[in-house]
């Protein structure tokens, strides 16, 4: 049976500083189709794991056998424990930009995720890794590019090893803004 992927894009949006949607769409023909979601109040935009874990188990219910997830998601969601989730218990991949004031473990040395520079369209793809310090997630892999059109540097982790494509993919995200 031919294996097909349907990536997921996985975000929470602030309401007027007293509710937050979490929410799971997926990426099709350019648009992305919202599939599970849950409101929850609170004046914060930090979401609790176990909120964010009941609307991904809603999302995973729909997906058939024969199917492999991609989640997609922003810096809010760089967390091990997240991750463990996605890989272990859903047994998803995923593509999550961090911040540069993560830790990584490169050459057996811990350093910063700013440590790490590029000049203008150059990208750097680590081999395995660990990720954070405090509480090391390991085994996942970092893409790193400096985009010349806006002059920013992207870092995404992945359970998966990480190539230009890496990049292509996380992409995708930005049609989410389409939708609304």
């Amino acid at each position: 049976m031919e294996q097909k992927t349907t990536v997921f894009e996985s975000r929470y949006d602030d309401g007027v500083e007293l509710f937050c949607i979490i929410w799971v769409g997926v990426v099709y023909r350019g648009r992305t189709v919202v599939v599970a979601w849950r409101i929850v109040p609170q004046a914060s935009s930090t979401v609790k794991l176990w909120s964010i874990q009941r609307v991904l188990r809603q999302a995973a219910r729909i997906v058939p056998p024969d199917v492999e997830v991609v989640l997609l998601a922003d810096r809010g969601f760089a967390d091990g424990k997240f991750m463990k989730y996605l890989k272990e218990t859903l047994q998803w991949h995923f593509r999550i930009r961090i911040k540069r004031s993560f830790q990584v473990q490169l050459d057996g040395q811990w350093c910063k995720v700013s440590s790490v520079v590029l000049q203008p369209g150059q990208a750097y793809f680590t081999p395995k890794i660990a990720i954070g310090k405090t509480r090391p997630y390991e085994d996942v892999y970092l893409a790193f590019a400096h985009d010349r059109q806006s002059g920013e540097d992207w870092v995404i982790v992945s359970d998966e090893p990480t190539t230009l494509q890496t990049f292509a993919q996380y992409r995708l995200r930005f049609q989410v803004e389409e939708s609304f």
